[in-house]
């Protein structure tokens, strides 16, 4: 087998290429042995391809997979630590990453950075459409290894041999070689246009409420979201979310909907996807790379500088505080870059450092530094932090230096893949702006130093499909330390009859002035006819003061969810729960019907 010098070896990563020629008939035959991918499959057959979420925005995923297999349509089962939490299809196969939308997820779940993508091989064609080929040129290198002939890989097709180098069409296609460095320039994997996909969702929730004084409240919802991917075939994409909301109660209410219906508009933007990794958003989104901006009506772009490097900016004006309306109050800019290198769960960095400066009534008012960090120290430590350094740019009244009002970082240690342990701390303040303190009055009342909470935890997964979680945490506020919170869950996966069936209970404490005060949660999940229908139940007990000395073991709460997949487009659910608080009794029925397409 003939040993193949390809330039651009880096866009494989941990890939490598291996050709068999023939010497009658130069025959080829690719074959990848990535440690995390098969061999390259057979013909009329997509092989099991694995990625992991890098980023979430509301309804859609993005996955670090690229240039493979993939195409519109297939679906993803959705793990964390081995364990399936949900399903999500793929929308657009995009150079370096892939996009997807969320089918499902479990009720008590939700999709993190990190948890695995994992396709199942799959019989059919492996593009929605292929591409026109492309030349590339191999300089074969004779070997031993070329004693045996191998079959031509059905995605390759040859030429006789001749003098020079080697040149052979082919079809862009995963585990294949990389672009040429002449020839046609690749924008994306799919020659598709104007691929829509959206969902529509009704949403209806009544509460009765008897005790002291009786009263009843209503809440109607009609959400909207999608996407149209790959406008007139060009990498182009527009994307919205909203909702139009109405409320109603048996008592006067200040909401912006109360008694008329009120739209809302979460995301009305309009992307490119350059084919260097790049970027430009315009429109209504939210900056996923800055996340402490919010909402932003602007426009935001990204290029790379280099293969770890990426710098941007965003700038804008902020919707309004209260309503998420549009508003010309509170104009804002930002710089950022990122740095990525290294191997997840060995050595990694991917990092972030962004500067923030807004203008409030055409008055300067916030500046902030944002730092944002994930790293893998080998597999069995890693960590992640934010953090936001505020500066005086001319509105503090009462904080005036420099002063550190976010901050997250935790540690993770999977020792084992029994046992692991995190540790943290978070740490939050008000900011002393002017956008901040229109909200609160005019006044400087809601200024304070904040609060820090320090937190510990362990998990353990024990035989017979049995994990336990433990967690207790300390949080300082003005000064001085709070009863410890602890809490510790017991949950199994697999039930009676039903493998994929989940129970979990839950037992904490609660701060309560009057004395030591106890609760309870428990849980119950059972997936039926396939998933397709879901019911979820959950109870809350308490033990808690009643009186000076006494104390009283009680239910709080009873709820029960269903969730019916009718069909790939149709999805119902409905639930009710029953609190119970001292003398005030509340019951709650709600209920949804959803169209995807």
């Amino acid at each position: 087998m003939g040993k193949i010098t390809l330039p651009r070896a880096t866009f494989f990563k941990k890939s490598a290429s291996v050709i068999a020629m023939a010497a009658a008939g130069f025959s080829l035959s690719v074959s990848c042995l990535a440690q995390d991918s098969p061999l390259a499959p057979t013909a009329g057959s997509t092989p099991r391809i694995e990625g992991r979420i890098i980023a979430i925005s509301g309804d859609h995923i993005s996955i670090d997979v690229g240039d493979s297999y993939l195409k519109g349509g297939d679906i993803a089962v959705i793990k964390r630590e081995g364990v399936p939490i949900g399903l999500a299809v793929v929308v657009w196969v995009d150079i370096g990453h892939t996009s997807m939308r969320v089918l499902s997820i479990n009720r008590n779940m939700a999709f993190k950075s990190g948890d695995q993508a994992i396709f199942e091989s799959q019989s059919g064609p492996a593009l929605e459409s292929t591409p026109a080929p492309v030349s590339v040129e191999l300089t074969p290198t004779p070997t031993e290894e070329t004693a045996a002939p191998q079959a031509p890989s059905p995605a390759v097709s040859t030429q006789s041999a001749q003098a020079g180098p080697l040149t052979v069409e082919r079809a862009v296609e995963p585990f294949s070689l990389p672009p040429p460095v002449v020839g046609r320039k690749k924008i994306a994997l799919t020659q598709s246009a104007n691929v829509f996909h959206g969902r529509v969702r009704g949403w209806q929730l009544y509460q009765q409420v008897r005790g002291v004084h009786s009263a009843w409240y209503g809440a109607s919802r009609l959400d909207a979201d999608g996407s149209i991917e790959r406008l007139f075939a060009r990498p182009w994409s527009f994307v919205w979310s909203g909702n139009v909301t109405y409320r109603d109660a048996s008592t006067a209410s200040t909401a912006d909907d109360f008694r008329h219906p009120k739209p809302h508009v979460y995301r009305l933007m309009l992307s490119r996807k350059n084919s260097d990794g790049g970027f430009l958003r315009l429109g209504r989104f939210f900056p996923m790379e800055l996340p402490n901006l919010g909402y932003i009506d602007g426009g935001q772009w990204e290029a790379p500088v280099s293969v770890a490097v990426k710098l941007g900016g965003v700038f804008g004006i902020r919707p309004d505080r209260i309503t998420q309306g549009f508003s010309n109050r509170e104009k804002i800019v930002a710089a950022y870059g990122s740095l990525e290198t290294g191997e997840p769960r060995r050595f990694y960095l991917a990092s972030t450092l962004g500067a923030m400066h807004t203008n409030y009534a055409g008055k300067a008012d916030e500046l902030a530094l944002f730092y944002d960090q994930r790293a893998d120290l080998g597999p069995k430590l890693n960590m992640y932090g934010t953090s936001q350094f505020n500066f005086n740019a001319g509105a503090a009244q009462e904080h005036t230096k420099p002063r550190l009002t976010r901050a997250n970082i935790m540690l993770n240690s999977p020792l084992t893949q029994w046992v692991s342990f995190r540790a943290g701390a978070n740490h939050y303040e008000p900011i002393d702006a002017n956008a901040e303190r229109d909200l609160a009055g005019g006044n400087n009342n809601y200024i304070n130093n904040g609060y820090w909470r320090y937190y510990g935890g362990s998990a353990q997964n024990l035989p017979w499909d049995i994990g336990l979680d433990e967690d207790l945490s300390f949080t300082n506020t003005q000064g001085q330390f709070s009863q410890g919170l602890w809490r510790v869950s017991l949950s199994r996966r697999g039930l009676p009859r039903l493998p994929d069936g989940f129970f979990s209970l839950t037992v904490y404490n609660l701060y309560n002035p009057e004395g030591p005060d106890y609760g309870a949660t428990v849980s119950v999940s059972a997936p039926l006819f396939n998933a397709k229908l879901n019911l979820d139940g959950n109870a809350g007990y308490r033990y808690a003061p009643i009186s000076a000395g006494a104390r009283r073991f009680r239910a709080s709460d009873f709820s029960v969810h269903a969730n019916w997949r009718i069909s790939d487009s149709w999805t119902a659910d409905t639930g009710a729960t029953q609190t119970f608080q001292e003398d005030i009794k509340s019951f709650m029925v709600n209920g949804g019907l959803s169209y995807r397409w």
